[in-house]
């Protein structure tokens, strides 16, 4: 039976007093939009500088990476946490700061004074670089606090 034929064999049934009662509509149900909620800020408080070495060699492991260049990668970090301190949180960088330790000698010269290989030095301000930017993205910190002068060229 169609929609009209439904609504006819009810009104006939209704009107001849049959025994199927007519059940009233239901009210209409009214519906509250939730409001849009507010981007939340990443928790930044409390992550940090040793931090940041344990997640970003943690974050190696999983893509694959070498025990070699793991291994690597924490020595430079290690740089990075004897010049900032271990107990340093990460937001509380800023992109100064981040320039001074990349023009630092800890970065620039070795144990002996003597002025590092360009290749080393370039390593160095890398593997910082990429663990916060990687802390960037996992939300850990608001923005990677990169000095200008190391930010990719705009295309």
């Amino acid at each position: 039976m169609g929609k009209k034929k439904v609504k006819a064999a009810v009104a006939v049934a209704v009107a001849e007093g049959s025994e199927f009662e007519v059940m009233a509509a239901p009210a209409p149900v009214e519906t509250v939009e939730a409001k849009p909620k507010k981007k939340a800020k990443p928790e930044t408080a409390g992550f940090t500088m040793a931090d940041l070495v344990e997640g970003f060699a943690a974050h190696l492991a999983e893509v694959g990476k070498g025990l070699g260049t793991q291994m690597s990668y924490r020595i430079d970090l290690g740089v990075a946490v004897r010049h900032f301190g271990e107990a340093t949180e990460v937001s509380t960088l800023t992109s100064r700061k981040v320039q001074n330790y990349f023009e630092s000698d800890a970065v620039t010269k070795t144990r002996t004074g003597k002025g590092k290989a360009k290749p080393g030095i370039d390593k160095t301000r890398r593997v910082l670089r990429l663990a916060l930017v990687w802390a960037a993205e996992q939300g850990l910190i608001e923005e990677a606090p990169i000095p200008a002068t190391e930010k990719p060229a705009a295309e």
